[in-house]
């Protein structure tokens, strides 16, 4: 599935930027990328374009509950590792775009294919080369540590919590979301948070 950007493209209006003015160009593109599951038609999904979030929406939140989930409910992990993983975690999307599984690509092959793009868009700022280190730990199945773990679980309970936002507007074709996001949460602080989540659903 296609699905036409928000708005002009940072790197797109600006290929000869170099360096980590490029970088930041790729961080500011995720502003302007749907987060195309919400559109799907074919799965009998009608958020209107105006109101669906970007990937830099829902990166913003990761990052903000990763923070304060952490600091309430996990203090035993690494609060910087944390942080550094919410950030970057889809920063790859920026060159790769936001792909859902409804398209099919095995979990092998997304990740190759996004680590090529966050490769090219790292490729003139070899110090920020730390950047591909967290990514890898972060998208590695299983997760490689504690801090991994938790911020991949809170990537699922940030779009249920989105999920039931759009839901209570009014919005169809979500329950695949909130079952699909039951399943990949493996941190038990942040399941417990899920099940709270599940309870606002107006159904």
């Amino acid at each position: 599935m296609t699905v036409e950007p928000k708005g002009t493209l940072p790197l797109d209006v600006f290929p000869e930027e170099t360096g980590l003015l490029r970088l930041l160009l790729g961080v500011t593109h995720l502003k302007h990328i749907y987060r195309t599951g919400w559109t799907d038609e074919e799965l009998g999904r009608n958020v209107p374009r105006h109101l669906c979030e970007s990937v830099a929406d829902h990166c913003n939140n990761v990052t903000a509950f990763s923070y304060i989930i952490a600091k309430s409910r996990r203090p035993d992990l690494d609060i910087t590792k944390v942080m550094e993983y919410a950030i970057v975690h889809d920063l790859a999307e920026s060159l790769y775009g936001d792909h859902t599984p409804h398209e099919g690509k095995s979990y092998a092959t997304k990740f190759d294919e996004e680590l090529a793009c966050l490769d090219e868009l790292l490729k003139q700022t070899p110090e920020m080369m730390f950047i591909r280190d967290r990514w890898i730990e972060y998208s590695t199945d299983p997760p490689t540590n504690p801090e991994a773990l938790f911020v991949r679980s809170i990537d699922k309970l940030e779009t249920a919590f989105q999920a039931v936002i759009y839901e209570t507007g009014g919005y169809k074709g979500l329950d695949k979301f909130f079952s699909y996001c039951e399943d990949k949460i493996d941190d038990p602080q942040v399941k417990e948070l899920f099940y709270e989540v599940m309870g606002m659903r107006k159904t």
